[in-house]
């Protein structure tokens, strides 16, 4: 129905990197999550169903936790553009709220599909347009970035068997 279904994956580059192995390990957890969205996104069997209705809680949850986590660091070192940012973070959660609500009303592949190509885009073009200006932020200040993110409401996502030293 979809065609091959890696033709419209979302991959990683060194080009999203910004420098803090925290923010660019949820990065990529996000882009995992968001091409397991796009394997499951015919809808016409029932695991597939709740295969996208579980993909999708998660990916609002650690969306909103990644969000927490990279705006403890810009506060903690000081971005200068912290409100516009936690702004642009706040209209992406109350976006995807509401394109998950919908779905759930009426749960269709073409829906599925539209949900994935929305996160692609929009998390492609935050990392490129507005994450990346945290790099000269995050520059070498692995060490701080580490002390505050180890904080216990920072953990409990992602793989645990992935080291949390985010120093580099």
């Amino acid at each position: 129905m979809f065609g091959d279904s890696n033709s419209s994956a979302l991959k990683w580059s060194s080009a999203m990197s910004i420098g803090s192995k925290a923010i660019d390990y949820d990065h990529k957890m996000l882009i995992k999550w968001i091409n397991k969205l796009e394997r499951s996104r015919d809808v016409s069997h029932q695991d597939n169903v709740e295969s996208v209705k579980a993909t999708l809680k998660f990916l609002q949850a650690y969306a909103t936790f990644h969000f927490k986590r990279e705006e403890a660091v810009m506060t903690a070192l000081g971005f200068e553009d912290f409100e516009r940012h936690q702004g642009l973070h706040q209209a992406f959660n109350s976006e995807i709220k509401e394109a998950v609500e919908n779905w759930h009303h009426s749960p269709t592949s073409d829906g599925v599909n539209e949900i994935f190509e929305f996160l692609k885009r929009w998390l492609t073009a935050h990392i490129a347009t507005e994450d990346t200006k945290l790099r000269e932020l995050v520059r070498d200040r692995g060490e701080e970035i580490n002390k505050i993110l180890s904080n216990k409401i920072f953990q409990g996502f992602g793989d645990p068997h992935h080291s949390t030293d985010w120093s580099q």
